[in-house]
């Protein structure tokens, strides 16, 4: 996975003010080209956890090595900031990352507190300037990364793991990070479709309770034939055959469907009406008759109620 690229969000001003008031006391001081080293570290694990999984570094080498201040950022520094020495603005104009050193641990490397997950080297007013920045490209991206990886740790590297966080992530940027870093730790894919593209994870997807109550009856499944065959009839049959015809009609319709269009990715939300009484059977029945058509489903998706114990009640029944 790629994860060297720029983003849009950060700019050579993606940093705290007192960044550059300092800078200009540093430059009227004649400290500005002094030689510094900074290093990133954290205190204490997340989640009161023993490890943590460095992120981030892709994403700060490539802004260090991109980064220049426009001339359209030095004229909102001149009246933003109002610093009178002109020379400094100067300064700023001909700043770049090429005297920088940079040290670091290997992303995606298990990392502990009170160690240096990045080393800079180099101008004391440049690596001040940049300091928050540089914070703010490790920070999220680890937590992430060690959140995924002690999930994995949990359930086992024999599972899969998906991320589809997009609609409740912090905005556009957190999403794709999210996705992105998430990976990093352990997970094996997202429903992030623009991760995807960006970074090369596999994206995955089900259905949602809206396709499912978009079918009312069995009129609504307008296409019943897989390979040829009438699916449909088949697994109504077998839902007679199992005496589940009180489940609910409109949710086994969905099931079928779904089934009938996307035989070799068929999983089901079962949760829209009645888990136990009503999705999971319908699952079952449809299952059935895939497994009859040569396809095999690949399971279920919990999305409400007490999913530990769901997970079992379900486990039960399909097996």
């Amino acid at each position: 996975m790629d994860t060297s690229q720029r983003r849009p969000s950060v700019s050579e001003l993606l940093t705290d003010r007192y960044q550059l008031t300092m800078a200009y006391s540093y430059f009227k001081q004649g400290k500005h080209l002094d030689n510094a080293v900074f290093d990133a570290f954290f205190r204490k694990c997340p989640f009161k956890g023993e490890f943590a999984i460095f992120g981030g570094l892709g994403s700060l080498i490539s802004f260090i090595q991109n980064f220049k201040i426009s001339e359209e950022d030095i004229e909102f520094l001149r009246s933003d900031l109002g610093f009178p020495d002109p020379k400094f603005y100067e300064y700023l104009k001909g700043l770049d990352g090429s005297n920088l050193k940079i040290y670091a641990m290997n992303e995606g490397e298990v990392v502990f507190p009170n160690e240096p997950l990045v080393r800079l080297e180099g101008p004391l007013a440049l690596i001040q300037i940049i300091e928050t920045t540089v914070l703010n490209l490790l920070n999220f991206p680890t937590l992430i990364a060690t959140n995924a990886r002690r999930m994995k740790n949990v359930v086992g590297d024999d599972k899969q793991m998906i991320e589809f966080g997009l609609r409740r992530a912090q905005g556009p940027d957190g999403a794709m990070m999210a996705s992105q870093y998430s990976y990093l730790g352990g997970f094996h894919g997202t429903s992030n479709v623009a991760a995807g593209k960006a970074y090369g994870v596999k994206t995955v997807g089900t259905l949602s309770h809206s396709y499912i109550c978009s079918f009312d009856s069995y009129d609504d499944v307008k296409n019943r034939i897989l390979d040829g065959k009438d699916f449909f009839e088949e697994a109504l049959k077998i839902r007679k055959e199992l005496g589940y015809q009180n489940t609910n009609d409109g949710e086994f319709a969905a099931f079928a469907a779904y089934a009938i269009d996307h035989p070799t990715n068929f999983v089901a939300l079962v949760d829209t009406y009645d888990t136990v009484q009503s999705g999971v059977l319908n699952f079952v029945a449809t299952s059935i008759a895939l497994k009859n058509f040569g396809y095999e489903p690949k399971g279920v998706r919990l999305d409400s109620g007490d999913l530990a114990e769901l997970s079992k009640t379900v486990r039960r029944i399909v097996d």
